[in-house]
């Protein structure tokens, strides 16, 4: 499931992250969150991403929701797609992205951070480190200036 939610099916990562975290000590609760997300990929077989070709600038996009996750743990997501133009104004991802994301993370932070700002401040680090590595790929593939923006 965790392929093909990573692959296609990006709304299906908070649920598997969910379960990933009980999976240690499972529960009739669990079996529940195992079911939703095999119910949601049968109930919607034909996912699909559409790619449109673009000067590939690479776009990460990172947050945090704090204290969400037991034991006072937060969650980071980060976004990373391509597209032609560098996103100068605060508009949400849907309405800036007209490409499919070629990368959705869904993370716990491990430590227990205290104000959000570290929740955030994690979640920056950690995609940062993602952008990095797609950034080396796009650089091996030898697109010849891949930019973070």
């Amino acid at each position: 499931m965790l392929y093909y939610a990573r692959a296609i099916e990006y709304s299906m990562l908070v649920a598997l992250n969910d379960i990933g975290i009980d999976q240690s000590y499972p529960t009739q609760s669990t079996m529940k969150k195992v079911k939703q997300p095999l119910d949601y990929a049968a109930t919607y077989p034909n996912a699909v991403i559409r790619y449109y070709a673009s000067d590939m600038i690479l776009h990460a996009e990172s947050d945090a929701a704090y204290l969400v996750l037991p034991k006072a743990r937060s969650r980071i997501a980060g976004y990373f797609y391509l597209s032609s133009k560098p996103q100068t104004s605060k508009i949400s991802l849907t309405q800036s992205q007209s490409n499919g994301l070629i990368l959705i993370e869904c993370k716990t932070l491990k430590d227990v951070v205290a104000p959000t700002a570290e929740a955030e401040t994690g979640g920056l680090f950690l995609n940062g480190q993602t952008a990095v590595i797609i950034r080396l790929i796009l650089e091996a593939l030898n697109h010849k200036q891949p930019r973070l923006h």
